[in-house]
């Protein structure tokens, strides 16, 4: 853990679209308005506030095993994207799980990950995945 590891790839810029940056507004400030009313919000934050382009990525984790999840922002889709490094840096390629956009990893394990959601009933509901390991290519 006192060491530091270099990886990258190539990326093409991602506009975020019209649609969710909108969306991510509302989010921001709905609950802002219902404490300082719509006046003050109006004159403190504009939809143009938001960014129209995504960030290269949102978070890294690394799991027991040493495998670097770098979580990407995916447009148009309902889930979540991730490149997937070894342990040693070596890019695997990206992973689309299955788990939607707006469920939360809870847990890392060596071979499972712990996902939170809702059920249809807005019932709390955790999901445990097998992760399937494949070699790194040499």
């Amino acid at each position: 853990s006192d060491t530091v590891m270099t990886l990258g790839r190539s990326r093409t810029t991602v506009e975020i679209p019209e649609a969710e940056r909108d969306s991510g507004y509302h989010r921001m400030t709905d609950g802002l308005r219902k404490q300082w009313g719509d006046a003050a919000v109006n004159a403190a934050f504009s939809l143009s506030d938001m960014p129209r382009e995504a960030p290269a990525l949102e978070g890294i984790v690394v799991d027991p095993r040493g495998f670097r999840w770098v979580s990407l922002f995916s447009p148009g889709t309902l889930h979540q994207a991730f490149d997937l490094f070894d342990s040693t840096g070596v890019y695997l390629g990206m992973i689309r799980p299955r788990w939607g956009r707006h469920q939360y990893v809870l847990a890392w394990g060596r071979d499972d990950i712990a996902v939170t959601g809702e059920t249809e009933e807005g019932f709390p509901e955790i999901t445990v995945y097998h992760v399937n390991r494949v070699e790194s290519p040499r």
